[in-house]
C-alpha cells in the first residue's frame, strides 16, 4: 500500500489495529503487533478529519469525513476486507450531518459542515459529533436493535 504520499489527519487504536485517517480520503489500517498496513478502506476524495472506536472491544469504527458525513465500518478482523455496518435500518451506516443542520440547503449540493470530532457514550449508545460549525450532535445509534439512527 502506497502511503508515502499523504498526511495523517487523525489516529485511533482498537485492541487489534490502528487506523490512521488520511487527508486522500482513505483509512489505513495497521496491525497492532507487525505494524504492517493490513488493509485501507477507500471513502473517496474528501479528507478524513475524525474517528472513534464503538463499543465492542474495537469491532466498529466511526470515521467522520470533511463533507459531513459519518460513516460505520466493522474493522474486526485484520484479514478480513472491512465492511459498513448492516445493523442498523434505515441507512444507518451513513450518516449524513449536513441534513441536521439547519444553514445546509437541502436542495442544493452545498455541503457546509464538516465533521471535526468524533466521541463514543457507551452507556447511552450516542455518537457525539463535532463539526466545524461548532455544532455538536449526538446521533443515538442502535448498533444491536435495528433501530434508524436519530440524532439531537
Amino acid at each position: 500500500t502506497a502511503i508515502d504520499k499523504v498526511t495523517f489527519q487523525c489516529l485511533e487504536s482498537t485492541p487489534k489495529l490502528t487506523l490512521a485517517g488520511a487527508n486522500n480520503g482513505s483509512v489505513y489500517a495497521f496491525s497492532s503487533t507487525s505494524y504492517a498496513c493490513v488493509f485501507t478502506l477507500v471513502l473517496g476524495k474528501t479528507p478524513v478529519q475524525a474517528m472513534v472506536p464503538l463499543a465492542d472491544e474495537g469491532r466498529t469504527v466511526g470515521v467522520g469525513t470533511k463533507d459531513g458525513f459519518v460513516r460505520l465500518y466493522d474493522v474486526h478482523d485484520e484479514e478480513a476486507t472491512p465492511s459498513k455496518l448492516v445493523t442498523t435500518a434505515g441507512g444507518g451506516t451513513v450518516i449524513n450531518i449536513n441534513l441536521l443542520d439547519e444553514a445546509t440547503d437541502n436542495d442544493s449540493d452545498v455541503l457546509v459542515n464538516s465533521v471535526r470530532s468524533l466521541n463514543w457514550q457507551p452507556s447511552t449508545k450516542r455518537l457525539l459529533v463535532g463539526t466545524i460549525l461548532s455544532h455538536l450532535y449526538a446521533v443515538n445509534l442502535a448498533l444491536t436493535t435495528g433501530e434508524k439512527p436519530s440524532a439531537r
